[in-house]
């Protein structure tokens, strides 16, 4: 096979075949440039995102000490604030509200039972407020229901009105003289035995002040005669 081979032909073949093995030497050398240059980039970014992460590291460590303090904090700020909450109830239950008390012991009254007294809760943003109490409606609770006043009637309204007034009038009279009470047509939004039973109340207040009561419905007068003792009833027309 190689005496077939014209060798002045060989002589150019491995020629251009070192020139070429000559450029792609060249191309080795710049690509082995390259590389290193690359090489010596990666390694300072990875050095360097090392560095970074470690700051990182110990910047989310310092955040996270702060939010165990605070939630610390937090939980004995709510604790705290729970136990004074109940403080405060407790106090006021046997100290602080008797008009509330006698207020809700009215509105039981005449609510005919419906309710059985009223308290004294907080809203979302610690508001004080007001709620009608209702019974417990089923076995096993341990708590009376609470009615905001947006949920009572136009006539319980009127009757919760009319208990703290009562109340508050009941608490002026026991260090105070009498002084005459005055209503007008109050009794528009009562069915028949809460009209009944407040007439009834009416009656017993005023075995110690003067009730003024005005009203254009006739039915009330002929109601009152039959709720109310004929010596505490004086009727001008």
């Amino acid at each position: 096979e190689a005496e077939g081979v014209n060798a002045d032909a060989l002589t150019a073949e491995l020629s251009e075949i070192e020139q070429k093995l000559e450029e792609n030497r060249q191309k080795q050398d710049h690509l082995n440039q390259v590389f290193g240059a690359t090489r010596k980039e990666y390694e300072e970014k990875i050095k360097g995102a090392s560095t970074e992460a470690l700051d990182a590291a110990e910047e989310a460590e310092g955040v996270l000490e702060e939010l165990r303090a605070q939630a610390e904090q937090y939980f004995l700020l709510r604790l705290a604030s729970i136990v004074l909450r109940r403080g405060i109830e407790r106090y006021r239950e046997e100290n602080q509200s008797p008009v509330i008390k006698k207020a809700g012991e009215f509105f039981a009254r005449l609510t005919r039972g419906s309710f059985i007294g009223l308290t004294v809760d907080f809203d979302e943003k610690d508001n004080p407020i007001l709620l009608g109490l209702r019974a417990k409606s089923k076995k096993g609770e341990n708590e009376n229901e609470g009615v905001k006043v947006e949920g009572m009637s136009e006539g319980t309204l009127d009757q919760l009105f009319l208990s703290l007034r009562l109340a508050s009038l009941e608490n002026y009279l026991e260090q105070n003289e009498p002084l005459p009470f005055i209503l007008d047509d109050l009794l528009v939004n009562f069915d028949d035995k809460r009209t009944a039973e407040t007439l009834q109340v009416l009656g017993e207040f005023a075995e110690n002040t003067q009730i003024l009561f005005f009203t254009h419905h006739a039915i009330l007068v002929e109601l009152a005669e039959h709720t109310i003792a004929g010596s505490n009833i004086i009727y001008l027309e």
